[in-house]
């Protein structure tokens, strides 16, 4: 997706999904620690958002209601329920990048767009979230027991010994010599190389202003995706 946000907007979405990628691990037996932490992580990047002359909402439980009249919209319209947590916020046209963040955000966050004749008012309704299954997933798979494990070798042997020969060229060579493979690891309930995997959505509606109901209604969505992936085992040999 193509950003119509300010630099600092862009790095505070993209701290915010880092982050709560970064909370599984910590806080992955604690549902009550995890739900303070991602708690406390969506008020400090609405805070921020808000420094930065946006009207930035944390939406949860208690806040729903007061949310969607404050924006004037409705969230069970592209599928947000009270039942998760979000973080919301509006904007304007921001392709231009000689004006500030506040008079990007300023004047109710809205433009014009005028098409056949017809000036239409707009504005982008930002939603991201720390909870919500349609907007974030997590997974982990054992290399070591999957049906691809022929292709998992040859691509983790070329990974080792690439990273082998990278601290020095002498080491990758006796690695070549012994050759060195993770084939040498045993497959059974002793040894584990997992592979994780997370990934968090962001989406951006484009809204136009419907003078007849007074509410915004959604037009467009467009999305980005921020994926990260780690690796690592452990191997026990009886000696």
């Amino acid at each position: 997706m193509e950003s119509k946000f300010s630099k600092d907007v862009d790095r505070i979405l993209e701290s915010y999904s880092a982050q709560i990628q970064n909370l599984n691990a910590p806080y992955s037996s604690e549902a009550v620690g995890m739900k303070e932490a991602e708690k406390r992580l969506r008020e400090e990047t609405v805070s921020e958002l808000k420094s930065k002359g946006y009207s930035a909402f944390d939406v949860n439980a208690s806040t729903f209601s007061d949310a969607e009249a404050s924006l004037q919209t409705k969230f069970n319209s592209i599928g947000l329920t009270p039942d998760y947590s979000y973080i919301v916020f509006v904007s304007g046209d921001e392709e231009s990048e000689d004006i500030s963040d506040e008079k990007r955000a300023s004047a109710g966050s809205s433009f014009t767009h005028t098409y056949n004749g017809t000036t239409y008012t707009m504005r982008y309704l930002t939603v991201t979230a720390d909870d919500d299954p349609l907007y974030g997933k997590a997974s982990k798979v054992n290399l070591l027991q999957t049906a691809s494990q022929t292709l998992i070798q040859n691509c983790l042997d070329t990974l080792i010994n690439a990273y082998i020969s990278s601290i020095s060229s002498l080491l990758g060579t006796v690695a070549s010599i012994c050759g060195l493979s993770i084939s040498n690891f045993s497959t059974a309930q002793t040894s584990i190389l997992d592979l994780k995997g997370g990934t968090n959505w962001t989406r951006v509606y484009t809204q136009v202003w419907d003078a007849s109901r007074q509410t915004w209604q959604y037009a467009a969505c467009v999305e980005n995706v921020r994926a990260s992936s780690s690796m690592d085992g452990l191997y026990y040999r009886h000696l």
